[in-house]
């Protein structure tokens, strides 16, 4: 239960960033509600690859359909734990999210 009491916290900047990589990857439009998280961002400069020590986040820079895995995944924890730890509110924002992701893919 502990997991859930503290994953609120972080998630929204995880989730921020996993919008930025998806928007600077090409695996997301620049547009609302992905486009948010670019407003407290630094952009990459153009021609530079993005490369992280995490490979699951480099297979799915590389690979649109690794990277649509990845943010469903992301995102159902994220509105499941969300949901165990009360905050209901957050967990149907996700949802909202989920539904333009479903949309654009």
């Amino acid at each position: 239960m502990a997991e859930s009491k503290n994953f609120p916290h972080f998630s929204d900047s995880v989730y921020s960033k996993l919008d930025i990589i998806g928007i600077q990857a090409g695996h997301l439009p620049h547009a609302p509600p992905f486009s948010t998280a670019l407003s407290n961002a630094s952009r990459i400069p153009a021609g530079m690859k993005l490369h992280f020590v995490n490979e699951t986040l480099n297979a799915a820079v590389a690979n649109r359909q690794a990277f649509h895995e990845l943010y469903l995944a992301l995102t159902n924890r994220a509105i499941d734990l969300y949901a165990k730890s009360g905050r209901r509110k957050f967990a149907l924002k996700l949802h909202g999210s989920l539904a333009a992701f479903e949309l654009y893919a």
